[in-house]
């Protein structure tokens, strides 16, 4: 699922908006995925993040969002309320950057302070700081 972040968020968005979410408010969810495809090729995902760059919370204030993947971009708006995204290990860190997440090409080594989850996302390893 690290082909695009349409594809990558759901393992943020899965983990942030569960009902007891293990994580402190404002910590920082950290997707590691080469997502080759970008933002991915769903025109309701694409269209809604590029109109919501300048904030997140913009896109939960608008009811004008259609299209497939609209929804992805809602429950990634909902999850920035409370937390950081950052992706590492893509690889064209630009494409994200245009629309206000942090991105890079380089996966930094693990801090005593991440926690790494592999399970059940064995095919995207998360790193987690804290």
């Amino acid at each position: 699922k690290g082909l695009s972040f349409y594809q990558a968020s759901r393992a943020a968005t899965y983990l942030a908006l569960s009902p007891a979410p293990p994580l402190e408010e404002k910590a920082t969810l950290v997707l590691q995925a080469p997502m080759p495809e970008g933002l991915g090729s769903e025109i309701g995902f694409r269209k809604a993040l590029i109109q919501g760059r300048s904030s997140w919370i913009d896109l939960l204030k608008t009811e004008t969002l259609r299209g497939a993947g609209a929804q992805r971009a809602l429950m990634l708006a909902l999850t920035a309320k409370q937390y950081d995204i950052e992706i590492i290990g893509c690889l064209n860190p630009t494409v994200f950057k245009r629309i206000g997440i942090s991105a890079r090409t380089d996966i930094p080594p693990l801090d005593d302070n991440d926690l790494l989850i592999q399970q059940p996302f064995t095919s995207i390893p998360q790193r987690l700081s804290c």
